[in-house]
């Protein structure tokens, strides 16, 4: 008997979140459909990819480190609508202006670090690379681009949600990883055209790694309490979760001939385990709040 009950209360339940539900399928296929246009892109860089040895170990990072900003920035927000603390404006301290600081900062702070990560991962297995200034320069420069597209449409959700009342937990995470599966290899592959003219390259890659190191010093003394404290909680996340991408960029280096025909799977494979739980549901992080907070609410 408790078996068909609990069956009953499953169906229930699924009856409830259909909503719900609906939207994380057609967002999740999106996604999926994302990360075969991203393979797409990639096996047309091939070519690229062997004139730049060492960009292939970038690449798994640069599309992981996406979905690591953007999916805690795209949960920060759906939390922050659920418990009704999401506005749509920029003001000073509200929700969404501290989130774009935050996705600012660390977009040019985690590009510079996934750089030095994958010039050490190629000494480490002896396989050449180019300069860590022309890495830098790419991983900044197509960062930077590749964020500023996925964050206005990581707004635009935001605000749309908001509006419409979606669930944007549901909505975000799987958009946010379409988004970077779409936007990172085309965006690298256009930085990498800055290193065919040195007297470009030089100028653009000095303004590049300062900027980065700029937001690095900049994301800790900002004066606002609440920002810092996002940054030190994402500080561990975006110095260890890029070692097993750039690892798994490093294999992919020493399979490379033999993997090419495999260039349409590989973001969406690398991609696949990220949605899964990346963000508790809206209504555990209420409680979460709640519990946190002796006044029932805490900035996000």
């Amino acid at each position: 008997m408790a078996l068909p009950r609990r069956a009953q209360r499953l169906w229930a339940y699924w009856r409830a979140e259909q909503r719900t539900l609906r939207q994380g399928l057609v967002a999740l296929a999106l996604r999926t459909l994302a990360g075969f246009v991203a393979g797409l892109t990639l096996a047309h860089m091939a070519g690229t990819l062997q004139e730049l040895p060492g960009l292939i170990v970038l690449i798994p990072a640069a599309v992981g480190m996406k979905g690591t900003i953007f999916g805690a920035i795209g949960a920060r927000l759906g939390t922050a609508n659920v418990a009704g603390l999401l506005e749509p404006t920029l003001r000073p301290g509200s929700v969404l202006q501290r989130n774009v600081y935050v996705a600012v900062v660390t977009t040019f702070s985690s590009a510079l670090w996934l750089a030095v990560l994958s010039v050490l991962a190629s000494a480490a297995f002896g396989e050449p690379s180019i300069p860590l200034w022309q890495l830098a320069t790419i991983s900044i420069v197509g960062g930077a681009i590749g964020s500023g597209l996925v964050l206005m449409i990581t707004l635009a959700l935001s605000v749309l949600s908001y509006r419409r009342g979606w669930d944007l937990d549901s909505v975000s995470t799987p958009m946010v990883t379409a988004l970077g599966d779409m936007t990172t290899l085309p965006s690298l592959f256009l930085a990498t055209f800055l290193l065919r003219w040195d007297v470009i390259a030089i100028p653009v890659a000095v303004i590049s790694i300062a900027v980065a190191l700029y937001a690095t010093v900049r994301s800790y003394t900002v004066a606002d309490r609440v920002i810092r404290r996002i940054v030190l909680e994402m500080t561990a996340v975006i110095l260890l979760t890029p070692i097993l991408d750039v690892l798994a960029g490093s294999l992919l280096r020493a399979r490379q001939d033999q993997l090419r025909q495999l260039h349409p799977v590989w973001p969406g494979a690398l991609r696949g385990a990220r949605y899964t739980g990346s963000a508790p549901p809206p209504g555990v992080q209420v409680f979460l709040i709640h519990s946190r907070s002796p006044t029932g609410s805490r900035p996000v």
